[in-house]
Parts: structure tokens; sequence; C-alpha cells
């Protein structure tokens, strides 16, 4: 079986507490997690009853967070309470990155002018953990969960985090294409190259190059997804 299709139903149930978010806004976390970092890859057939077996819950809940999901483009629903993880849609990459830039430019030029203590040492905390990470296939997952840490305390540092959590319901297509991204040989040194380069720039209070740094590290994936379609066909649309 491959790397992309060898899934493990058993979740284990998903205990509550008083304060917590219910069963479906956990249910979505979880499985919009294992969607986006490719556990579940694009085209997958989703068996709701072995799921909610498996995240100890009734179908009520499970639907709830299914539809949350085909609202943020990452599972088809179909007849017959059939679901699909959706392929992936470059188009919709496409916008999402270009909202992304905009973004996360102005969110690092506010930065790279102000340069506060308690921002620059988290991102420089951050940073070298990822370079601790780079190379090593079997911390990808740690990788990835660092870069996307690295990329939400641009968001914290301004108090945006609400901001943050609406760019990430529309960031399923582009967040996919970087999670492919990543064993390619090379790309995880590449990652951390980039964040010490914008890192940098934040430090010596140089917002113009931060933005640039930042604008060139968030658009390469989309200058390369072709050879990505090429090298996973069946994970894209046909647009």
């Amino acid at each position: 079986m491959s790397e992309w299709t060898e899934i493990s139903w058993e979740t284990g149930s998903i205990p509550r507490t008083a304060g917590e978010p219910s069963a479906a806004s956990r249910i979505h976390a979880d499985l919009w997690r294992r969607i986006v970092s490719l556990e579940l890859p694009p085209g997958l057939t989703l068996n709701r009853s072995e799921l909610a077996r498996g995240y100890g819950t009734s179908q009520t809940p499970l639907r709830e967070a299914m539809l949350r999901l085909a609202d943020e483009g990452l599972v088809d629903i179909f007849r017959q309470s059939r679901t699909v993880v959706s392929l992936i849609d470059t188009a919709r990459m496409a916008e999402t990155q270009l909202l992304r830039v905009a973004l996360e430019t102005e969110l690092v030029r506010r930065i790279a002018e102000t340069r506060p203590k308690e921002v620059l040492d988290r991102l420089g905390t951050l940073h070298d953990s990822l370079v601790r990470c780079a190379g090593d296939l079997g911390r990808m997952a740690r990788f990835y969960d660092i870069d996307r840490a690295f990329h939400r305390t641009l968001f914290d540092a301004l108090d945006m985090r609400n901001l943050h959590d609406q760019l990430q319901a529309r960031s399923g297509h582009l967040m996919r294409i970087r999670r492919l991204e990543l064993p390619l040989a090379g790309k995880m040194k590449v990652i951390a190259r980039e964040h010490e380069g914008i890192l940098a720039a934040i430090r010596d209070g140089d917002a113009g190059l931060a933005r640039e740094r930042l604008r060139v590290h968030i658009s390469g994936s989309f200058e390369r997804v072709h050879r990505l379609r090429e090298r996973y066909p069946h994970f894209f649309t046909g647009r």
C-alpha cells in the first residue's frame, strides 16, 4: 500500500470536559488536520460508520463536521452519504495564496517597524526548532507544525488570531500543496533558510526586505505546482 493510502481509522474516542468545544468541533479539527497533513489523501472515500465508531460518537456530530469541511472545500459530499476527500484545486489555491501574500506581508512590515522583543524571541525560538528538524524526514510532521506556528506568530503579534483562523479555513488546498512539497530533496532546508532571511530582515528593521522575502517564501509553492501535478496527477482536479 502506498505512502498516501495507508489509513488507520482507529482514532480513539474524543472525551469532552466542561468548557471544551463540542464533539462536532473536535471531530472537524481532527479531520481537518488529517486531510491537510495528507494522512487522508485527496480522492479517499471516507466511511462515516467507521469514523463515527473511531471517534466514539453518533452520526450527528460527524455529519456537522463533514458539512463544515465541505464548506471549506476539503470534502465532497454526494448522495447516499458518500463523502470523498476533495482533490486539490489549484484555482482555489491561487486565491488563497494571493490573500496570504497581502495579509502576511503587511503584518511583517508592521512587526519589522516596531520589532517587539517578545515577538522576535518567539520567532527566533521557532526558527531554531525548525533548523533542528530540517532534512530529517522522520521529523517532517514536527517541521510542518513549526512552520505553521512561525506564520501564526505574525498574526498573534498584532492580536489578529481571528483573522488567522479565517484565513486558515480557506487554506486547505494551499496547505496540502505545501505538505506535498516537504519530502522533496532539500525542501525542508530551503524553507528554514527562507525563514532565517525573513527573521533577519525583521531584526534589522528592514520592512521592505522582510516583505519581499516573505512574498517569495509564500509564492514559491504555486510557482512549482505544475511539477507536483505531474508527480501526483491523481491528487489534483482536472483544471
